[in-house]
């Protein structure tokens, strides 16, 4: 017997010949004619490699290798069926879940959330903020992927597609341009992001290089509290330009005529790269990234 060359369409036909014993009884219920019937069981017989039933005066009789595998292949052709029938019934419509940087959450967040309720409208949106466990969430399955800043560093079980250039800048509130001297009089609050790349960003480490010296440098983890400050307590940070509060806040280069320059990042693990999920995802994220926050999108 070749296992490769079972025609398992067939194997309905086999059982209800066992059932009847009789062509034309069988034939009568598949709405086929006697003829189709008998070149079903030929072809049975060949790929067998048995002769399955003998003909006698009360019918077809199964040959004993035929009464060993038939419990078994019922068996199977009633679980196949009964998966087959309830396609469609009770599946459960598949969740989003994304984690982003709190900057882009806390900025975004609801328009993000209306862009994904457009695509996936039938789905369960979730939207997390970055954390120290989020890589542990998108590895236990509970979140789909991430969009953070791109880290050399990060594991190789995870994928990472580049979306858009960014470029940290120190921010302040202010309704008159001021000088960078006078900038960098003030005190920092810095706002942590959660991620590898970000503790270059927080300790002074470019800073000092150009000689600067931050008065005061104090921390917060919610965005909206951080632009609270900005706007009341006369106090600078260092932003991602996407997230600038353009309306409320001016900027400038983090470093005196250079660009400190990040890319920003989707994270998803290496075995999820052919998921569609992830396909339409990102698709959805790369139309707001660059009809929403006006930004060009790498390719």
């Amino acid at each position: 017997m070749n296992n490769k060359e079972i025609d398992l369409n067939l194997i309905k036909v086999l059982i209800l010949l066992e059932k009847h014993r009789n062509l034309k009884h069988v034939a009568l219920e598949l709405g086929k004619t006697e003829s189709a019937v008998s070149k079903y069981l030929s072809k049975l017989r060949e790929q067998l490699d048995d002769y399955l039933f003998i003909r006698s005066n009360h019918g077809l009789i199964p040959t004993y290798k035929l009464k060993l595998i038939l419990p078994q292949l019922k068996s199977a052709t009633s679980i196949i069926e009964s998966v087959l029938s309830k396609v469609g019934e009770n599946i459960p419509k598949p969740c989003v879940s994304i984690a982003f940087h709190h900057g882009i959450l806390e900025k975004y967040g609801y328009e993000l959330y209306k862009e994904l309720k457009g695509k996936f409208p039938e789905s369960k949106i979730s939207l997390f903020q970055w954390s120290s466990n989020t890589l542990d969430e998108i590895t236990a399955g509970n979140i789909n992927l991430g969009i953070h800043f791109y880290d050399e560093t990060r594991s190789k079980t995870f994928k990472q597609n580049k979306l858009f250039n960014d470029e940290f800048v120190i921010c302040y509130a202010s309704e008159q341009k001021m000088t960078r001297n006078e900038i960098l009089d003030r005190d920092f609050c810095i706002c942590k992001f959660y991620g590898v790349n970000d503790y270059k960003i927080e300790n002074t480490d470019v800073m000092s290089r150009k000689n600067y010296l931050l008065t005061e440098l104090s921390h917060v983890d919610n965005y909206t509290l951080l632009i609270e400050m900005l706007k009341n307590n006369g106090t600078n940070t260092i932003l991602p330009l996407s997230i600038v509060p353009k309306n409320d806040c001016q900027y400038i280069s983090l470093v005196d005529e250079e660009k400190y320059n990040v890319e920003v990042c989707s994270v998803h693990l290496v075995s999820e790269e052919n998921n569609p999920m992830i396909h339409d995802i990102l698709l959805v994220f790369n139309s707001f990234v660059k009809n929403i926050m006006k930004l060009p999108i790498l390719k």
